[in-house]
């Protein structure tokens, strides 16, 4: 079946690897395999097929870390990998999708930083890095993804400020900060003015305005 252009087997009770056969649909163009019993990594061989505009995988037993040459597909427009057992950084590499508009990788294992080059995903709408253990500081560079909506970060290790820039991103109508170490002035302006205290709550030492229910910053 050279020819197929959409691979779909969710929901069911498949087990053992994604075999490198996959591979010969040199045409494909969207990957089902979500909710099934998956485990081990993607096929290598995957970077070859360029036509790739979504991959679904959600909801199995996947282990492996996610390779650098996920960055060659250019066209990739969702990329779902959440609720797996993944592990390792995010590579540098995943700012070159340049097309995607959904991103989720939570419920994974996934640590270290969250890299500067995810800045350049401007047509990203959707973005869910929930329940990992990711550290260090939220990216400044994130002040340049125009298009987010729906930024979730809720649920990891990730300390420092909220940088004040997030202000300028005025399509965001949901960020969650819940369960993290952050602490410093929760940013007030721009779409984070309709935010409630329900998305900052469990961090090390956030203040700000009272309606976020924490207390107010020094003066000094």
């Amino acid at each position: 079946m050279r020819k197929l252009q959409r691979f779909d087997l969710t929901n069911n009770k498949l087990t053992g690897s994604v075999g490198d056969h996959i591979c010969n649909l040199q045409h494909l163009g969207d990957i089902y395999l979500g909710q099934n019993q998956l485990s081990g990594y993607l096929p290598y061989c995957l970077r070859n097929i360029t036509s790739l505009r979504e991959i679904h995988l959600s909801s199995n037993k996947l282990s492996f870390n996610i390779p650098p040459s996920l960055g060659n597909h250019h066209d990739l427009v969702v990329l779902d990998l959440s609720s797996n057992n993944m592990v390792g950084s995010l590579p540098p590499e995943i700012g070159n999708l340049k097309a995607v508009t959904k991103m989720d990788l939570s419920m994974n294992q996934f640590s270290n930083r969250i890299p500067r080059e995810i800045g350049g995903l401007q047509n990203l709408v959707h973005l869910s890095l929930r329940h990992n253990k990711l550290q260090g500081s939220i990216p400044d560079s994130m002040s340049n993804m125009v298009g987010l909506e729906f930024l979730d970060l809720s649920r990891n290790n990730i300390s420092g400020i909220i940088p004040q820039s997030l202000e300028k991103l005025q399509n965001l109508k949901y960020f969650n900060i819940f369960v993290n170490k952050l602490y410093g002035e929760i940013p007030s302006g721009g779409p984070l003015e309709n935010l409630t205290s329900q998305f900052f709550i469990y961090n090390e030492a956030l203040c700000g305005s009272s309606r976020f229910t924490v207390p107010p910053c020094p003066t000094s």
